[in-house]
């Protein structure tokens, strides 16, 4: 038990580690491409992303893997199966709802609003992500979820960087949000 417990904590880890250093990888490209003052509109819209997806999936993932590790332990497949898809039918009406008050609430700046607007699917996406990681994590697969981390990671830099520079010759505030809708493309389940 403490041996798999030490396995599955290195294996995330790894997972997080090259994920994030990826997006630094792509912060510093970035500025290289866009300049230091415009990363600024690739910055502003993260703050109110992140807490409207904190309040759509707070816990989410935690209390999916911990209903599926339950029924995985008892053998009772079916009953794990339904959790899986009513977490995800619930995570899913959630973040729909929080995607759309994103969009209604908010006022933006004309040169913030496309950057902003490319975010709008991530926070769909990454919502529903959460019920698939609780999924995996809790019939104890972490692997799936490290490798999917170091996917997504890569497919967001080439993706983001790729539409970046394609929509810079239109203007700064498109390339900013081609960068961000890269980061949107690439999100699956893990």
């Amino acid at each position: 038990m403490q041996k798999g417990l030490i396995y599955s904590a290195a294996i995330l880890a790894i997972g997080s580690i090259f994920a994030k250093f990826l997006g630094v990888f792509l912060k510093v490209l970035l500025i290289n491409i866009v300049g230091d003052y415009e990363i600024g509109l690739y910055q502003l819209p993260y703050p109110i992303y992140t807490t409207i997806l904190t309040f759509s999936m707070t816990g989410f993932s935690l209390a999916v893997a911990k209903l599926i590790s339950i029924y995985h332990t008892e053998k009772d497949y079916k009953n794990a199966e339904f959790a899986f898809h009513l977490s995800l039918i619930l995570i899913t009406i959630l973040s729909f709802i929080f995607t759309l008050k994103m969009i209604e609430i908010f006022k933006w700046p004309q040169e913030a609003l496309l950057p902003y607007l490319a975010l709008v699917p991530a926070l769909f996406v990454v919502s529903v992500q959460s019920a698939y990681r609780g999924y995996f994590n809790g019939i104890k697969k972490m692997y799936i979820t490290s490798i999917s981390q170091i996917i997504e990671s890569i497919g967001r830099v080439g993706f983001g960087l790729g539409l970046c520079i394609t929509f810079l010759p239109r203007g700064i505030p498109l390339s900013i949000a081609g960068a961000l809708l890269g980061a949107s493309l690439v999100l699956w389940p893990r």
